[in-house]
Parts: structure tokens; C-alpha cells; sequence
């Protein structure tokens, strides 16, 4: 995604990037994951457990 907006940039000189990483573990980068065949979008359930979509599936059970 950022990739795609970057790519879109006629002159890089004028951009300025500001990221913010929530901090790892504060539940701030995690939110339940959404099945979007439903309408409106329902939270998925496995084994009874609410599954979550955060910065520990996208970088691994490290964190980095």
C-alpha cells in the first residue's frame, strides 16, 4: 500500500513520511479479524476464541 502511494509521487524532495508503529504488545496493533462475506462484516471465532489480525501475523512471533 505505501509502496503504491509513493509510486505516485512526482517529485520525492517534497514529502515528508511520518509512520507511527503502536507499541508491540499494547493491543493498540491488534483488532479482531473480519469476515468480509457478511454484511455488515462479522468478527471471526475459532475454537470458541475470538481471532486476532495485528503486527504479530504480519512480523512473525518475534516482532521483527
Amino acid at each position: 500500500m505505501i509502496e503504491q502511494m509513493i509510486g505516485r509521487v512526482a517529485d520525492m524532495s517534497h514529502c515528508i513520511f511520518n509512520f507511527h508503529d503502536p507499541p508491540v504488545d499494547s493491543t493498540l496493533d491488534t483488532c479482531p479479524m473480519l469476515d468480509w462475506n457478511t454484511d455488515p462484516p462479522s468478527q471471526i471465532m475459532r475454537g470458541g476464541q475470538l481471532v486476532l489480525f495485528g503486527a504479530r501475523q504480519r512480523l512473525g512471533a518475534a516482532g521483527h
